[in-house]
């Protein structure tokens, strides 16, 4: 099977999990050193992990009324808050006596998430420094918390006096070298503060005395730049040097100017012309004194540096020989001679004013080698990194003057060895570096990005020395909240590629894919995969943003779009657009986050609204997607999109009518209740016989009717044994798409058929999760069957009903939507919807599919949940941690249910035979 990785790479990171628990083997960490891990706890006695706003010390908050969590600290059993106090204060010395901002005063309450500051208004540029101490049920206080922090942006328009600047005029409507910018200037005295606000229309890197700003990349991130510019917060305070210095920046053409491929035919310039830069560094001195350093027209501009060409999807091109130093100094450093530089062009602002960056920026995560160099066919090399992922190469290398190295990227290799291309599309994924020729030249890229396992490497006449090349991964900087792990290493392994596509999608936006000519925020993607990610990832901030980014796409008439943002338009489509209320719901459930709720609730409304006025007696129309991706061919029939679009209206309505009520909405939660029971009748009417089982026969009906609701409550349990029964006579085949397979186990898990849900998991028959993991993937697929020993790549084949040939992905996250049931019925840990955020927890691991053992660990609002489990013959055991201020319902496979506080416990119970 050439054109996989051979099996044994498919096991290399099987235990890599172990690395968040104690006694990880030597070798399970020097295969993955630095995946995802949850840290050890240590509890005090005093609150821990203090956030704000779902980080910590943030720099640069827009919330008017900023959001504060922690953890209780509480060390003994049944611990719970029965009250907190909370200091802020404008310098740290001020918090040990009488703060001066705000004192909460002793407040009797068990709330320690996303308690809202109530002190006076906040002004611009302020930091704040605060701690919280609580009270346990007993009355009794605790130590303060360490101190933390946060600080404000520049929180009104007027607070802004620079101005947007780029390079003269020029073409942009084919790729143009990336803009230099530069502005030197003196500092009279020593440096008390610095702080950078700055913003681009395009990718932004900035630079201070030759040295880079920040550690974020694709700064400022995509939003839809005619109605939102994100900017980001620097401290400079300690790169500041009394005297001159230089101020730089680099303009790539990133989502503003770059072709988005997939839509629009490959156009250029969706959002405007040109790049340009807004940065303003405000300086107080030791004095109390204040300078501030603006983009204005006193700045010089060059386009003739190394950077040729720079392309999300089709590469970036460096030249070496144009590096613009002169003198012994480069361009970004005082006393550079920049007399030939332009000066800057003072162009239009956008009509409104630059907001906080909301999600955590993108960022390297880690360095992994090659694995394996091979000759390719074409004179070149072919590198394996034996892992596919989201990110670029960094080398050290050395070439002749003027000599060309080219990178391609692929995450597959064909038959006879070379790189799998055809997926790509219209994506070039092409790195070229030029040069300079005077010894070993180091170089990565800035505005650009790959999905890719293999790197093909031409222009270089001996194979690249061991360490000379290796690859960069990159994704979105979130925090890993979860931990699994079984005796079965298969579904370790499953977990593990799981992971990886949803970091590899974390991209600024929830993308689908990281490699091809698309890398949309698509809003079905989002939705199916979220329940999953919230496990693996603290995303909270991550959706925040897009939700801002899909109401900014959001029709004049509440249409939701497919994908968000969306600069060619509203184009709907069930389950996809109907993650606009889905979602907020989902981050409520878990995060127990009201706020998202509020944010989005009159679009939220506006997208039900719009249901309701375009649907025919409340049935909604065959559009969209259908079951997207659903095996088609025998055995195997579609699901009608015209039920799928009903069954998505009754849950938004039925949803949206939950969420007025916990916004303490009672008109409108009794309107959208009585709307979603109007909706269900007539889903019934149409789509349920007269023995209360869907007339459309497809697991995805099925699975709908069951999870959503919309059956008789008498015939429910009769149609999840119907449906247990249809996927038995399938041989346990996964028969369902991106809409059905997540509400599948969702809905086996509802209805306790946790066999089937084993059974689907662990047969190893196309299709099914276990058929990717023994071909080879360590990632999630797009396609069931993007690769098979007995057709090749997926899209040579057609039984999945889709046109585009060349859709197949090997980094997607839907499939990996089967994470959810792993961490709720193999771990067995879940939040009760009646108390969200996991203030009150559900924890029912149930055995199966061969398992002997499994781990789990979620870190919540609330602290680390964590269970683990074992069984031999007919005994279980289990043992159970539950954070401090917190309740379980601790539901064991002999149908015994407990009820338990804070604290660890262990249980055990007889298995049936």
């Amino acid at each position: 099977m050439k054109s996989l990785r051979p099996l044994f790479l498919s096991v290399l990171g099987l235990l890599y999990l172990s690395l968040l628990t104690p006694g990880a083997s030597a070798t399970t960490r020097a295969l993955h050193p630095s995946l995802p891990k949850l840290p050890a706890i240590r509890l005090e006695g005093r609150p821990l992990r203090l956030t704000c706003e779902h980080k910590v010390n943030p720099l640069g908050l827009g919330s008017a009324a900023p959001r504060l969590s922690w953890w209780m600290g509480a060390t003994h059993a049944g611990a719970r808050q029965s009250a907190y106090q909370i200091l802020v204060a404008s310098s740290p010395r001020q918090l040990g006596g009488q703060p001066d901002v705000w004192d909460s005063g002793k407040v009797v309450s068990d709330q320690s998430v996303d308690v809202a500051y109530a002190g006076p208004a906040l002004q611009s540029a302020q930091r704040l420094y605060w701690q919280v101490r609580t009270w346990d049920e007993q009355g009794r206080a605790s130590e303060w918390s360490e101190q933390q922090w946060w600080e404000t942006g520049l929180l009104v328009p007027a607070d802004w006096t620079a101005e947007w600047i780029g390079a003269p005029e020029r073409d942009t409507t084919v790729s143009a070298p990336a803009v230099y910018l530069r502005s030197q200037f003196t500092l009279k005295n020593d440096v008390r503060s610095a702080r950078l606000y700055v913003t681009a229309r395009g990718l932004f890197e900035m630079r201070l005395n030759g040295e880079k700003v920040g550690r974020d990349l694709f700064t400022p991130g995509w939003t839809d730049y005619l109605k939102r510019n994100q900017y980001l917060v620097y401290d400079l305070t300690g790169q500041m040097t009394r005297g001159v210095n230089t101020l730089g920046g680099i303009l790539g053409d990133g989502w503003h100017n770059g072709q988005l491929l997939l839509i629009g035919g490959g156009k250029k310039n969706w959002y405007g012309q040109d790049t340009s830069l807004l940065a303003q560094l405000v300086v107080t001195y030791a004095d109390g004194s204040r300078e501030v350093v603006a983009t204005d027209a006193s700045w010089q501009v060059s386009t003739d540096g190394p950077i040729r060409e720079a392309d999300l999807y089709n590469g970036e091109t460096y030249d070496a020989r144009k590096e613009l130093a002169r003198g012994g100094k480069t361009w970004d450093v005082p006393g550079y001679d920049a007399s030939a530089w332009a000066p800057a062009r003072v162009v239009a602002a956008p009509p409104s004013a630059p907001t906080p960056k909301v999600n955590l920026p993108v960022r390297r995560q880690e360095t992994i080698p090659v694995r394996s160099v091979k000759r390719g066919a074409d004179g070149g090399w072919i590198l394996d990194f034996g892992q596919n992922l989201s990110g670029w190469v960094k080398f050290r290398l050395r070439g002749a003057p003027g000599s060309m190295v080219t990178f391609q990227f692929a995450e597959m290799l064909n038959d006879d060895g070379s790189l799998h291309l055809a997926n790509l599309r219209s994506a070039k994924s092409m790195d070229r570096y030029v040069f300079r020729g005077d010894g070993v030249e180091s170089w990565e890229p800035r505005f650009t990005s790959h999905g890719f396992q293999y790197v093909g490497v031409t222009g270089l006449s001996e194979a690249p020395p061991p360490g000379s090349i290796e690859a960069i991964v990159i994704h979105g900087d979130m925090t890993p909240t979860g931990y699994f792990e079984t005796s079965d290493a298969s579904v370790n392994q499953l977990q593990s590629n799981i992971w990886w596509s949803q970091r590899g999608n974390a991209f600024d936006v929830p993308t689908d894919c990281p490699q091809r000519d698309e890398r949309l925020g698509w809003t079905g993607d989002a939705n199916f995969f979220l329940p999953t990610s919230t496990y693996n990832y603290d995303v909270a901030a991550f959706i925040e943003k897009w939700m801002d980014d899909l109401r900014d796409a959001q029709g004049v008439d509440g249409r939701f779009t497919v994908y968000a943002p969306a600069p060619d338009g509203v184009n709907d489509a069930p389950g996809y657009s109907d993650g606009g209320v889905i979602c907020p719901w989902i981050i409520y459930q878990r995060y127990g986050d009201v706020r998202i709720l509020e944010d989005n609730y009159a679009a939220m409304k506006a997208w039900v609204d719009y249901q309701k006025m375009t649907s025919e007696g409340l049935l909604r129309p065959a559009i969209g997607y259908g079951d997207w991706l659903a095996p088609q061919g025998p055995g195997h029939s579609a699901t009608p999109k015209d039920l799928i679009a009903t069954a998505y209206f009754f849950q938004v309505a039925d949803y949206f009518a939950r969420i007025a009520g916990v916004l303490k909405k009672p008109a409108d939660a009794k309107e959208y209740r009585e709307l979603a029971a109007e909706v269900s009748s007539a889903f019934r009417r149409k789509y349920v016989g007269a023995d209360g089982l869907p007339s459309v026969n497809t697991p995805t009906a099925y699975a709908m009717t069951l999870a959503f609701g919309l059956l008789p409550a008498e015939s429910r349990d009769k149609a999840a044994q119907h449906l247990v029964a249809e996927l038995r006579s399938g041989q346990w085949k996964a028969a369902t798409g991106f809409v059905g397979t997540p509400i599948l186990m969702r809905a086996l898990e509802q209805f306790k058929q946790d066999e089937a849900g084993y059974q689907l998991l662990m047969q190893r028959g196309y299709p099914g999760w276990l058929y990717m993991i023994d071909q080879g993937a360590n990632t999630i697929w797009e396609r069931w069957n993007s690769w098979t020993p007995e057709t090749g790549f997926g899209d040579k084949i057609a039984d999945t009903g889709v046109g585009d040939i060349k859709m197949n992905s090997f980094n997607h996250t839907v499939w990996g939507a089967v994470g959810e049931w792993m961490y709720g019925v193999i771990g067995g840990i879940d939040t009760d919807p009646a108390a969200p955020g996991f203030k009150k927890i559900k924890i029912r691991p149930r055995p199966g599919g061969g398992l002997t053992w499994a781990k789990a660990a979620h870190d919540s609002p609330y602290g680390r949940i964590s269970t683990h489990w074992k069984h031999s013959d007919d005994t279980f055991s289990l043992h159970v941690v539950i954070p401090p201020n917190t309740t379980a319902t601790v539901d064991l496979p002999d149908g015994k249910l407990v009820e338990v506080g804070a604290g660890e416990h262990t249980f055990s119970a007889k298995l049936a035979r």
